[in-house]
């Protein structure tokens, strides 16, 4: 259970569950960011914006309101939490700096990168793992295993939660 190399390691464990339970609160947390910043969100994620609606179509939706929470659905339907993640840092990456100014939108991005790893390739580091998390922070080679030690784990814990807590502060 304590062996960082066993796939049952405690780190490994709690990583997943930390992970699952992260996605959850990005996409809820988005979800008030967008209800309440709609338009600026929107304008600042242009890709948002390929997507044109003639007035009869929004019409038939009854409301803006409602028309707006259709919108959001659909965001909330078509990213993963990377995407929701990017679309966040677009919007206002102050999101991203910590207490100390330290910028750390990477990091998250290499902790999604590493779940996706243990979710579907058994911690094995492949080409994709080093698009995802927008370069080699750890130096792994194709092939390593991304290891979920116990530093690495409270790193990852930390760097959530000062998200988190920075998305819930300013909302």
């Amino acid at each position: 259970v304590m062996d960082y190399k066993s796939p049952l390691n405690i780190y490994r464990q709690s990583f997943i569950l930390l992970m699952t339970a992260f996605d959850a609160a990005i996409f809820d947390i988005t979800e008030i960011v967008l209800n309440n910043h709609f338009f600026e969100f929107c304008n600042a994620n242009e890709n948002l914006l390929k997507d044109s609606y003639k007035l009869k179509e929004i019409a038939r939706f009854g409301s803006f309101e409602n028309f707006k929470a259709d919108i959001i659905s659909k965001i909330l339907k078509d990213n993963y939490a990377s995407g929701l993640l990017k679309m966040l840092h677009i919007y206002n990456p102050d999101y991203f700096i910590d207490d100390n100014g330290v910028e750390y939108y990477n990091s998250i991005c290499e902790i999604i990168a590493r779940r996706n790893l243990h979710i579907h390739k058994r911690g094995i580091v492949d080409e994709e793992y080093f698009i995802q998390a927008q370069g080699n922070e750890y130096n792994f080679a194709i092939g390593d295993i991304a290891y979920i030690r116990s530093e690495y784990n409270l790193n990852a814990t930390a760097y959530l939660e000062c998200l988190i807590c920075k998305l819930c502060d300013t909302e």
